[in-house]
């Protein structure tokens, strides 16, 4: 099958549907390319412009941090707005905008200039790691993100000098974590807590390791220094089957092959037992699949409810698990790789063996101790070695003679034992955690131990409020700590008023910004028993991390760091005293609160709202102030009104903003504070800021701020505005991809100032230092940048790069002052924010690394000149003669053309199948594209079309893939509007002139669609010599003719299947009279839209259709742009 492209078409194209930048020169270069706009610079600088209509409307945002050198500069503009969207573009990954002339009329032109904007390291908090961040060698990140440490394990130095992490003097300390998507489930540390290699996953997709064990015996398995293991549910990319994941860590002579997937390791550990559904990655690069092994050989749970692990240990090649919810040990022949079978113990726990090989096993509160036989699964009666003095047990280590057990409940210590269970020492200050002041001599559910062989304890501490693993002196003091890291996706929030302060997920950290040092101070959040129940909505349950000052108290939100990709659909505020942090109110979607949708509120839900089947679909906004100061909710204390709700924002005068309380954003200020500090709202006296608010269309957006002045914005641009883009009252900016799955459907950008993925604002508002920018909001972008506006929707820069495209974040060391410009901070990196601080410096926290960056450059921002452009008739006739100008340069280019049409023996049955069309040239009408970066199936267009004579038809043939390309509401003479439809050009009179440059008799167009299942078909004839009644195509600068308007539906035939279509017509209705070699001028094209309008135009030959909002524009015939049909011989 012979195709022809018209490859390099695709630039001119994207130029004419408004996915690249207007072009731009100095004043005194440059030919003509529109309605200049002019302005004037004192010195080289980025400039942004927009283009606004006479009552203030934004119709073009026209260039975007673009350079200019000092002096006159022109940006020239086609005279086309950015208002409209082809969403079905944006999911095949093109930024294509369909072109709109603007109506003749005055515009403003408004603008910014300022110096480039450079990002620049400061330090990272909350982690041990250096540098912060995962390095290609292994020693880079700390540990998992999602979930704390909970192992812990010694390695002396003889099996050290043969792991990953050697050379390493002493030994090493290997800490396991159960889960993680970034960081390492299973690092190395040198016994100076400095990490010294990583791997993310150890047997399986998403598991680290939550137990750790070494084989003491003289029987031990070679090559293998440690296992590791893990209960995981099931689930991701490895089958459905909840399993027990164990892994032997090999020595340097037993390594395995590396697996293809780098996150697995680099071959320093392999499976013990057969995983259930090996993700491919895990294989070494040749391997292949095997055979399911046998059940001896893997270990499958029953169901979720009935998986887990408590406890790892392994003596002479004899592993035993403790399977908690089954009651179970497990037995495993180490050496022969095979489960020996299980024994009954209830609720065990932690094991260990000790050193005369003796299991000691930690089954509910009591410590017991077995003397094993030849099976090993026919337990005898054991002894019991502690029977009480344990509240909660979790973790056994055995060393010195001593047994070591960590307990949780209200100890939260680590008890020390002799073997005659006598407890002779404790570590760590007893209580449980709480809220306040932080006390590092305090563990927070010490889960994992180990004793290194300088006697020291470590304990893997299995809690988020620190993540922590602590390491003891043998008489009971504190030697270090070692903390973090964030959790995925990181955070954290600097605060304004004091730089020395740092917020993250209910902690408070103290920064030293001479020395880079961070130190946590206070846990002044933290949820406790008995506390009151918070929102457990999705994206309603953030901790208080955002700072706010008002009446000379400070308060805290959640409004920024509750949903990772919208607004929260729930906002709180907590009063900040003594160094805890209380709930004061709260404000958002009712339905999102367990404990509202509870017997107890039922009388405070509005009339009309109801109460059965899924709560998530009950409409209700509410709001909650803590009259009485108790810290709970009373139903005398809230209040309801019905309505759908979007995301909640809290301003600095502690006024919630709604972005959508149905289709209204809305404010809603504090009426009045009691003497405790408490706001208090009302919902009947809320403030109304808009009308026209819209929801997301995607995983992004629905927040709104707004400034002092009454400047609003909206993450989800409100009407008469498409909501692909943010927003305010009468400006918008396009946001084709909005969202994090969205974004998944987007092309890297290739433009400045593209969005790409806008999910949530980083924050408040922020004021450059100099300049008179004014305030200046950030959003967040899924595919690693984020995005700087002024509060009036002018794009100021954006900082860091896109994932595909920037310079990977893996820099093997951390310098202060680094320039991170052109550094990409990874997708999905959920959680940055921004905090102007006193001194009038801007930071980033840059999210995954909970690195702060100083932003530099901002205080450069100044305004230009406003001024005005008159745009008339002539103007955007100008404009549309430049495209077709353009394209004609294109075509003379490169050499022209050609689609050969057969004229057949035998015509093709029309029936869609295309199976009677071998041999036929395929011209290629849309081959543009991307195919989707992630959980998508979206890929580039693959549209052809083919053409052949036969038995006095013509006859055409399209592979669109897209079976509802059809649909059209079928406007009378201008379906060309109405919606999807197959098109031909094509030129009748062989003797016409192939240099004109516009219609002569015999130009004709033939546009053929479906309405309401029926075929319509309508020819087109621009200059028919005679004609009394020319159909006139306007618009309100200038009006083209049709001579004839004919409909021929009953001529012609159509059918489709699978997305392909066929058509046949009478030459004779065509006024052709093909011959072999005769040459004509033609184009084949496709239109595409959504039902009732027109959203793209494309063809072969033609590149210059992207305009579909201007009537002339898509009736015109352009011959001198058609591509040459050749008739030839055909089978």
């Amino acid at each position: 099958m012979a195709t022809v492209r018209n490859r390099p078409a695709y630039a001119v194209f994207a130029l004419l549907s408004l996915a690249a930048a207007p072009a731009f020169t100095s004043a005194a270069h440059g030919a003509e390319r529109g309605i200049p706009i002019r302005f004037h610079l004192a010195k080289p600088g980025n400039v942004t412009l927009v283009i606004e209509d006479a009552d203030g409307k934004r119709v073009r945002n026209l260039v975007s941090d673009t350079p200019f050198p000092a002096g006159d500069n022109v940006a020239w503009w086609d005279g086309t707005d950015d208002l409209a969207r082809d969403t079905e573009a944006a999911r095949h990954g093109l930024y294509q905008i369909p072109a709109r002339f603007v109506a003749p009329g005055r515009y403003r032109v408004r603008g910014i200039t300022h110096r480039p904007v450079h990002l620049r390291y400061e330090f990272a908090v909350y982690t041990n790691g250096r540098p912060a961040w995962e390095t290609e060698d292994g020693r880079g990140g700390w540990l998992a993100n999602h979930t704390p440490p909970s192992a812990v394990l010694f390695v002396p130095a003889v099996d050290a000098a043969k792991s990953p992490a050697a050379p390493c003097e002493g030994g090493v300390i290997l800490v396991g974590s159960y889960v993680s998507e970034g960081g390492s489930g299973l690092a190395w540390l040198d016994l100076q807590g400095r990490k010294r290699y990583g791997q993310m996953w150890v047997g399986g997709v998403w598991t680290g390791a939550t137990h750790l064990a070494r084989d003491d015996g003289p029987r031990r398995v070679r090559g293998v220094y440690a296992y590791a293991g893990a209960a995981w549910e099931g689930g991701g990319f490895d089958g459905p089957k909840p399993e027990l994941r164990l892994a032997e860590l090999l020595t340097a002579g037993a390594r395995a092959a590396a697996p293809r997937d780098s996150r697995f390791g680099k071959g320093w550990d392999r499976p013990l037992l057969a995983p259930n559904s090996p993700y491919p990655g895990i294989l070494p690069q040749d391997a292949k699949p095997g055979q399911q092994a046998e059940q001896d050989f893997r270990y499958t749970f029953p169901d979720n409810a009935h998986t887990g692990l408590s406890g790892l240990a392994v003596h002479n090649a004899l592993l035993v698990a403790s399977l908690p919810k089954m009651n179970q040990l497990l037995w495993v022949d180490a050496a022969r790789r095979r489960i020996m079978g299980t024994s009954s113990v209830p609720d065990p726990r932690g094991v260990a063996y000790d050193a005369d090989g003796r299991l000691l096993v930690l089954s509910g509160r009591r410590l017991l101790r077995y003397t094993l036989g030849e099976d090993p699964t026919r337990l005898p009666e054991p002894t019991v070695v502690v029977g009480h003095g344990l509240e909660d047990p979790q973790g056994i280590a055995v060393a010195g003679g001593r047994i070591y057990v960590s307990d949780w409940g209200r100890s939260q210590q680590v008890k020390v034992f002799l073997r005659n269970g006598r407890r002779v020492a404790t570590f760590g200050h007893a209580g449980e955690p709480k809220p306040g002041p932080y006390d590092p001599l305090h563990m927070n559910h010490p889960k994992g131990l180990t004793i290194d062989g300088r006697g020291k304890l470590w304990v893997a501490e299995e809690d988020t409020q620190p993540k922590r693993v602590s390491v003891w002196n043998p008489d009971g003091t504190l030697w270090r700590a070692f903390y973090g890291p964030s959790e995925y996706g990181g955070g954290g929030t600097l605060d304004p008023r004091d730089k020395t302060r740092f917020y993250y997920h209910g902690m408070e950290f103290r920064l030293d910004w001479a020395s880079g040092a961070s130190g946590l101070v206070s846990v002044y959040f933290r949820p406790t028993t008995g506390g009151m129940p918070l929102p457990d909505g999705y994206g309603a349950s953030g901790t208080p991390d955002t700072p706010l000052y008002a009446h000379g108290r400070q308060y805290m939100t959640n409004c920024y760091n509750s949903n990772p990709t919208n607004g929260s659909s729930i906002s709180m505020l907590w009063l900040l005293e003594k160094g805890k942090a209380r709930p004061v109110a709260a404000l958002g979607r009712a339905a999102d609160w367990s404990l509202l949708t509870s017997d107890a509120f039922r009388s405070r839900w509005p009339a009309g709202v109801d109460l059965k089947g899924d709560r998530k679909g009950w409409p209700a906004l509410f709001v909650w102030s803590d009259l009485n100061g108790d810290g709970q909710v009373q139903p005398k204390e809230v209040q309801m009104m019905k309505g759908t709700t979007g995301g909640v924002t809290v301003m600095p005068d502690l006024a919630f903003l709604e972005s959508r309380v149905d289709d209204r954003t809305m404010r809603f200020a504090p009426v009045r504070f009691t003497a405790a500090g408490v706001p208090v709202y009302d919902l009947e006296r809320g403030q109304v800021l808009l009308t026209g608010a819209q929801p997301p269309t995607s995983s992004g957006g629905d927040q709104a701020l707004l400034t002092p002045d009454g400047r609003l914005v909206l993450t989800v641009a409100p009407k008469p505005f498409a909501p692909e883009g943010i927003g305010g009252r009468t400006w918008s900016y396009p946001s084709l991809w909005p969202g994090l799955h969205a974004s998944h459907e987007s092309a890297a950008p290739d433009r400045r100032g593209e969005l790409i993925g806008t999910t949530r604002l980083l924050g408040g508002f922020v004021a450059t230092k100099g300049g008179n920018a004014g305030p200046l909001f950030a959003i967040n972008g899924n595919m690693g940048p984020i995005y700087l506006f002024t509060a009036d929707g002018l794009f100021v820069a954006q900082l860091f790069q896109d994932v595909r495209q920037g310079r990977s974040w893996t820099m093997p060391e951390a310098k202060r002052g680094m320039l991170l410009d052109d550094v990409s901070p990874h997708d999905e990196n959920f959680w940055p924010s921004i905090a102007q601080t006193s001194d009038g410096h801007i930071y980033l926290v840059d999210g995954g690394r909970t690195s702060l960056v100083r932003v530099d450059g901002l205080e450069t921002i100044r305004r230009l000149p406003s001024t005005w452009v008159t745009v008339s008739p002539a103007d955007l006739r100008a404009a549309r003669e430049w495209q077709i100008q353009e394209e004609a340069k294109r075509q003379q280019a490169g050499p022209r053309e050609e689609l050969r049409v057969a004229m057949r023996g035998t015509a093709p049955v029309v029936d869609g199948k295309l199976d009677d069309w071998n041999g036929a040239q395929w011209a290629t009408i849309d081959d543009r594209g991307t195919r989707a970066w992630f959980d998508s199936n979206s890929k580039p267009y693959d549209v052809k079309a083919a053409v052949a004579v036969a038995n006095g038809h013509l006859f055409a043939a399209f592979q669109t893939g897209d079976p509802q390309l059809l649909r059209n509401a079928g406007d009378a003479i201008a379906p060309f509007k109405t919606g999807g439809a197959l098109d031909l050009m094509l030129a009748t009179d062989p003797s016409a002139d192939p240099a004109r440059l516009g219609p002569v008799p015999g130009d004709e167009r033939l546009l053929i669609t479906l309405v309401e299942g029926k075929t319509k078909a309508v020819l087109y004839r621009a200059v028919v010599p005679g004609a009394q009644h020319p159909v006139p195509f306007s618009s309100p600068w200038r009006t083209v003719t049709m001579d004839q308007v004919q409909d021929v539906s009953d001529q012609v035939r159509l059918a489709s299947a699978e997305g392909n279509y066929e058509v046949s017509v009478p030459l004779a209705v065509l006024g052709l009279n093909p011959s072999p070699g005769l040459q004509v001028r033609g184009d084949v094209g496709i239109l595409r839209g959504n039902g009732f309008q027109t959203l793209q135009r494309v063809y072969w030959h033609n590149k210059a259709t992207a305009i579909t909002s201007d009537v002339p524009s898509e009736a015109e015939l352009t011959p001198q742009l058609w591509g040459t049909w050749r008739f030839v011989p055909g089978s």
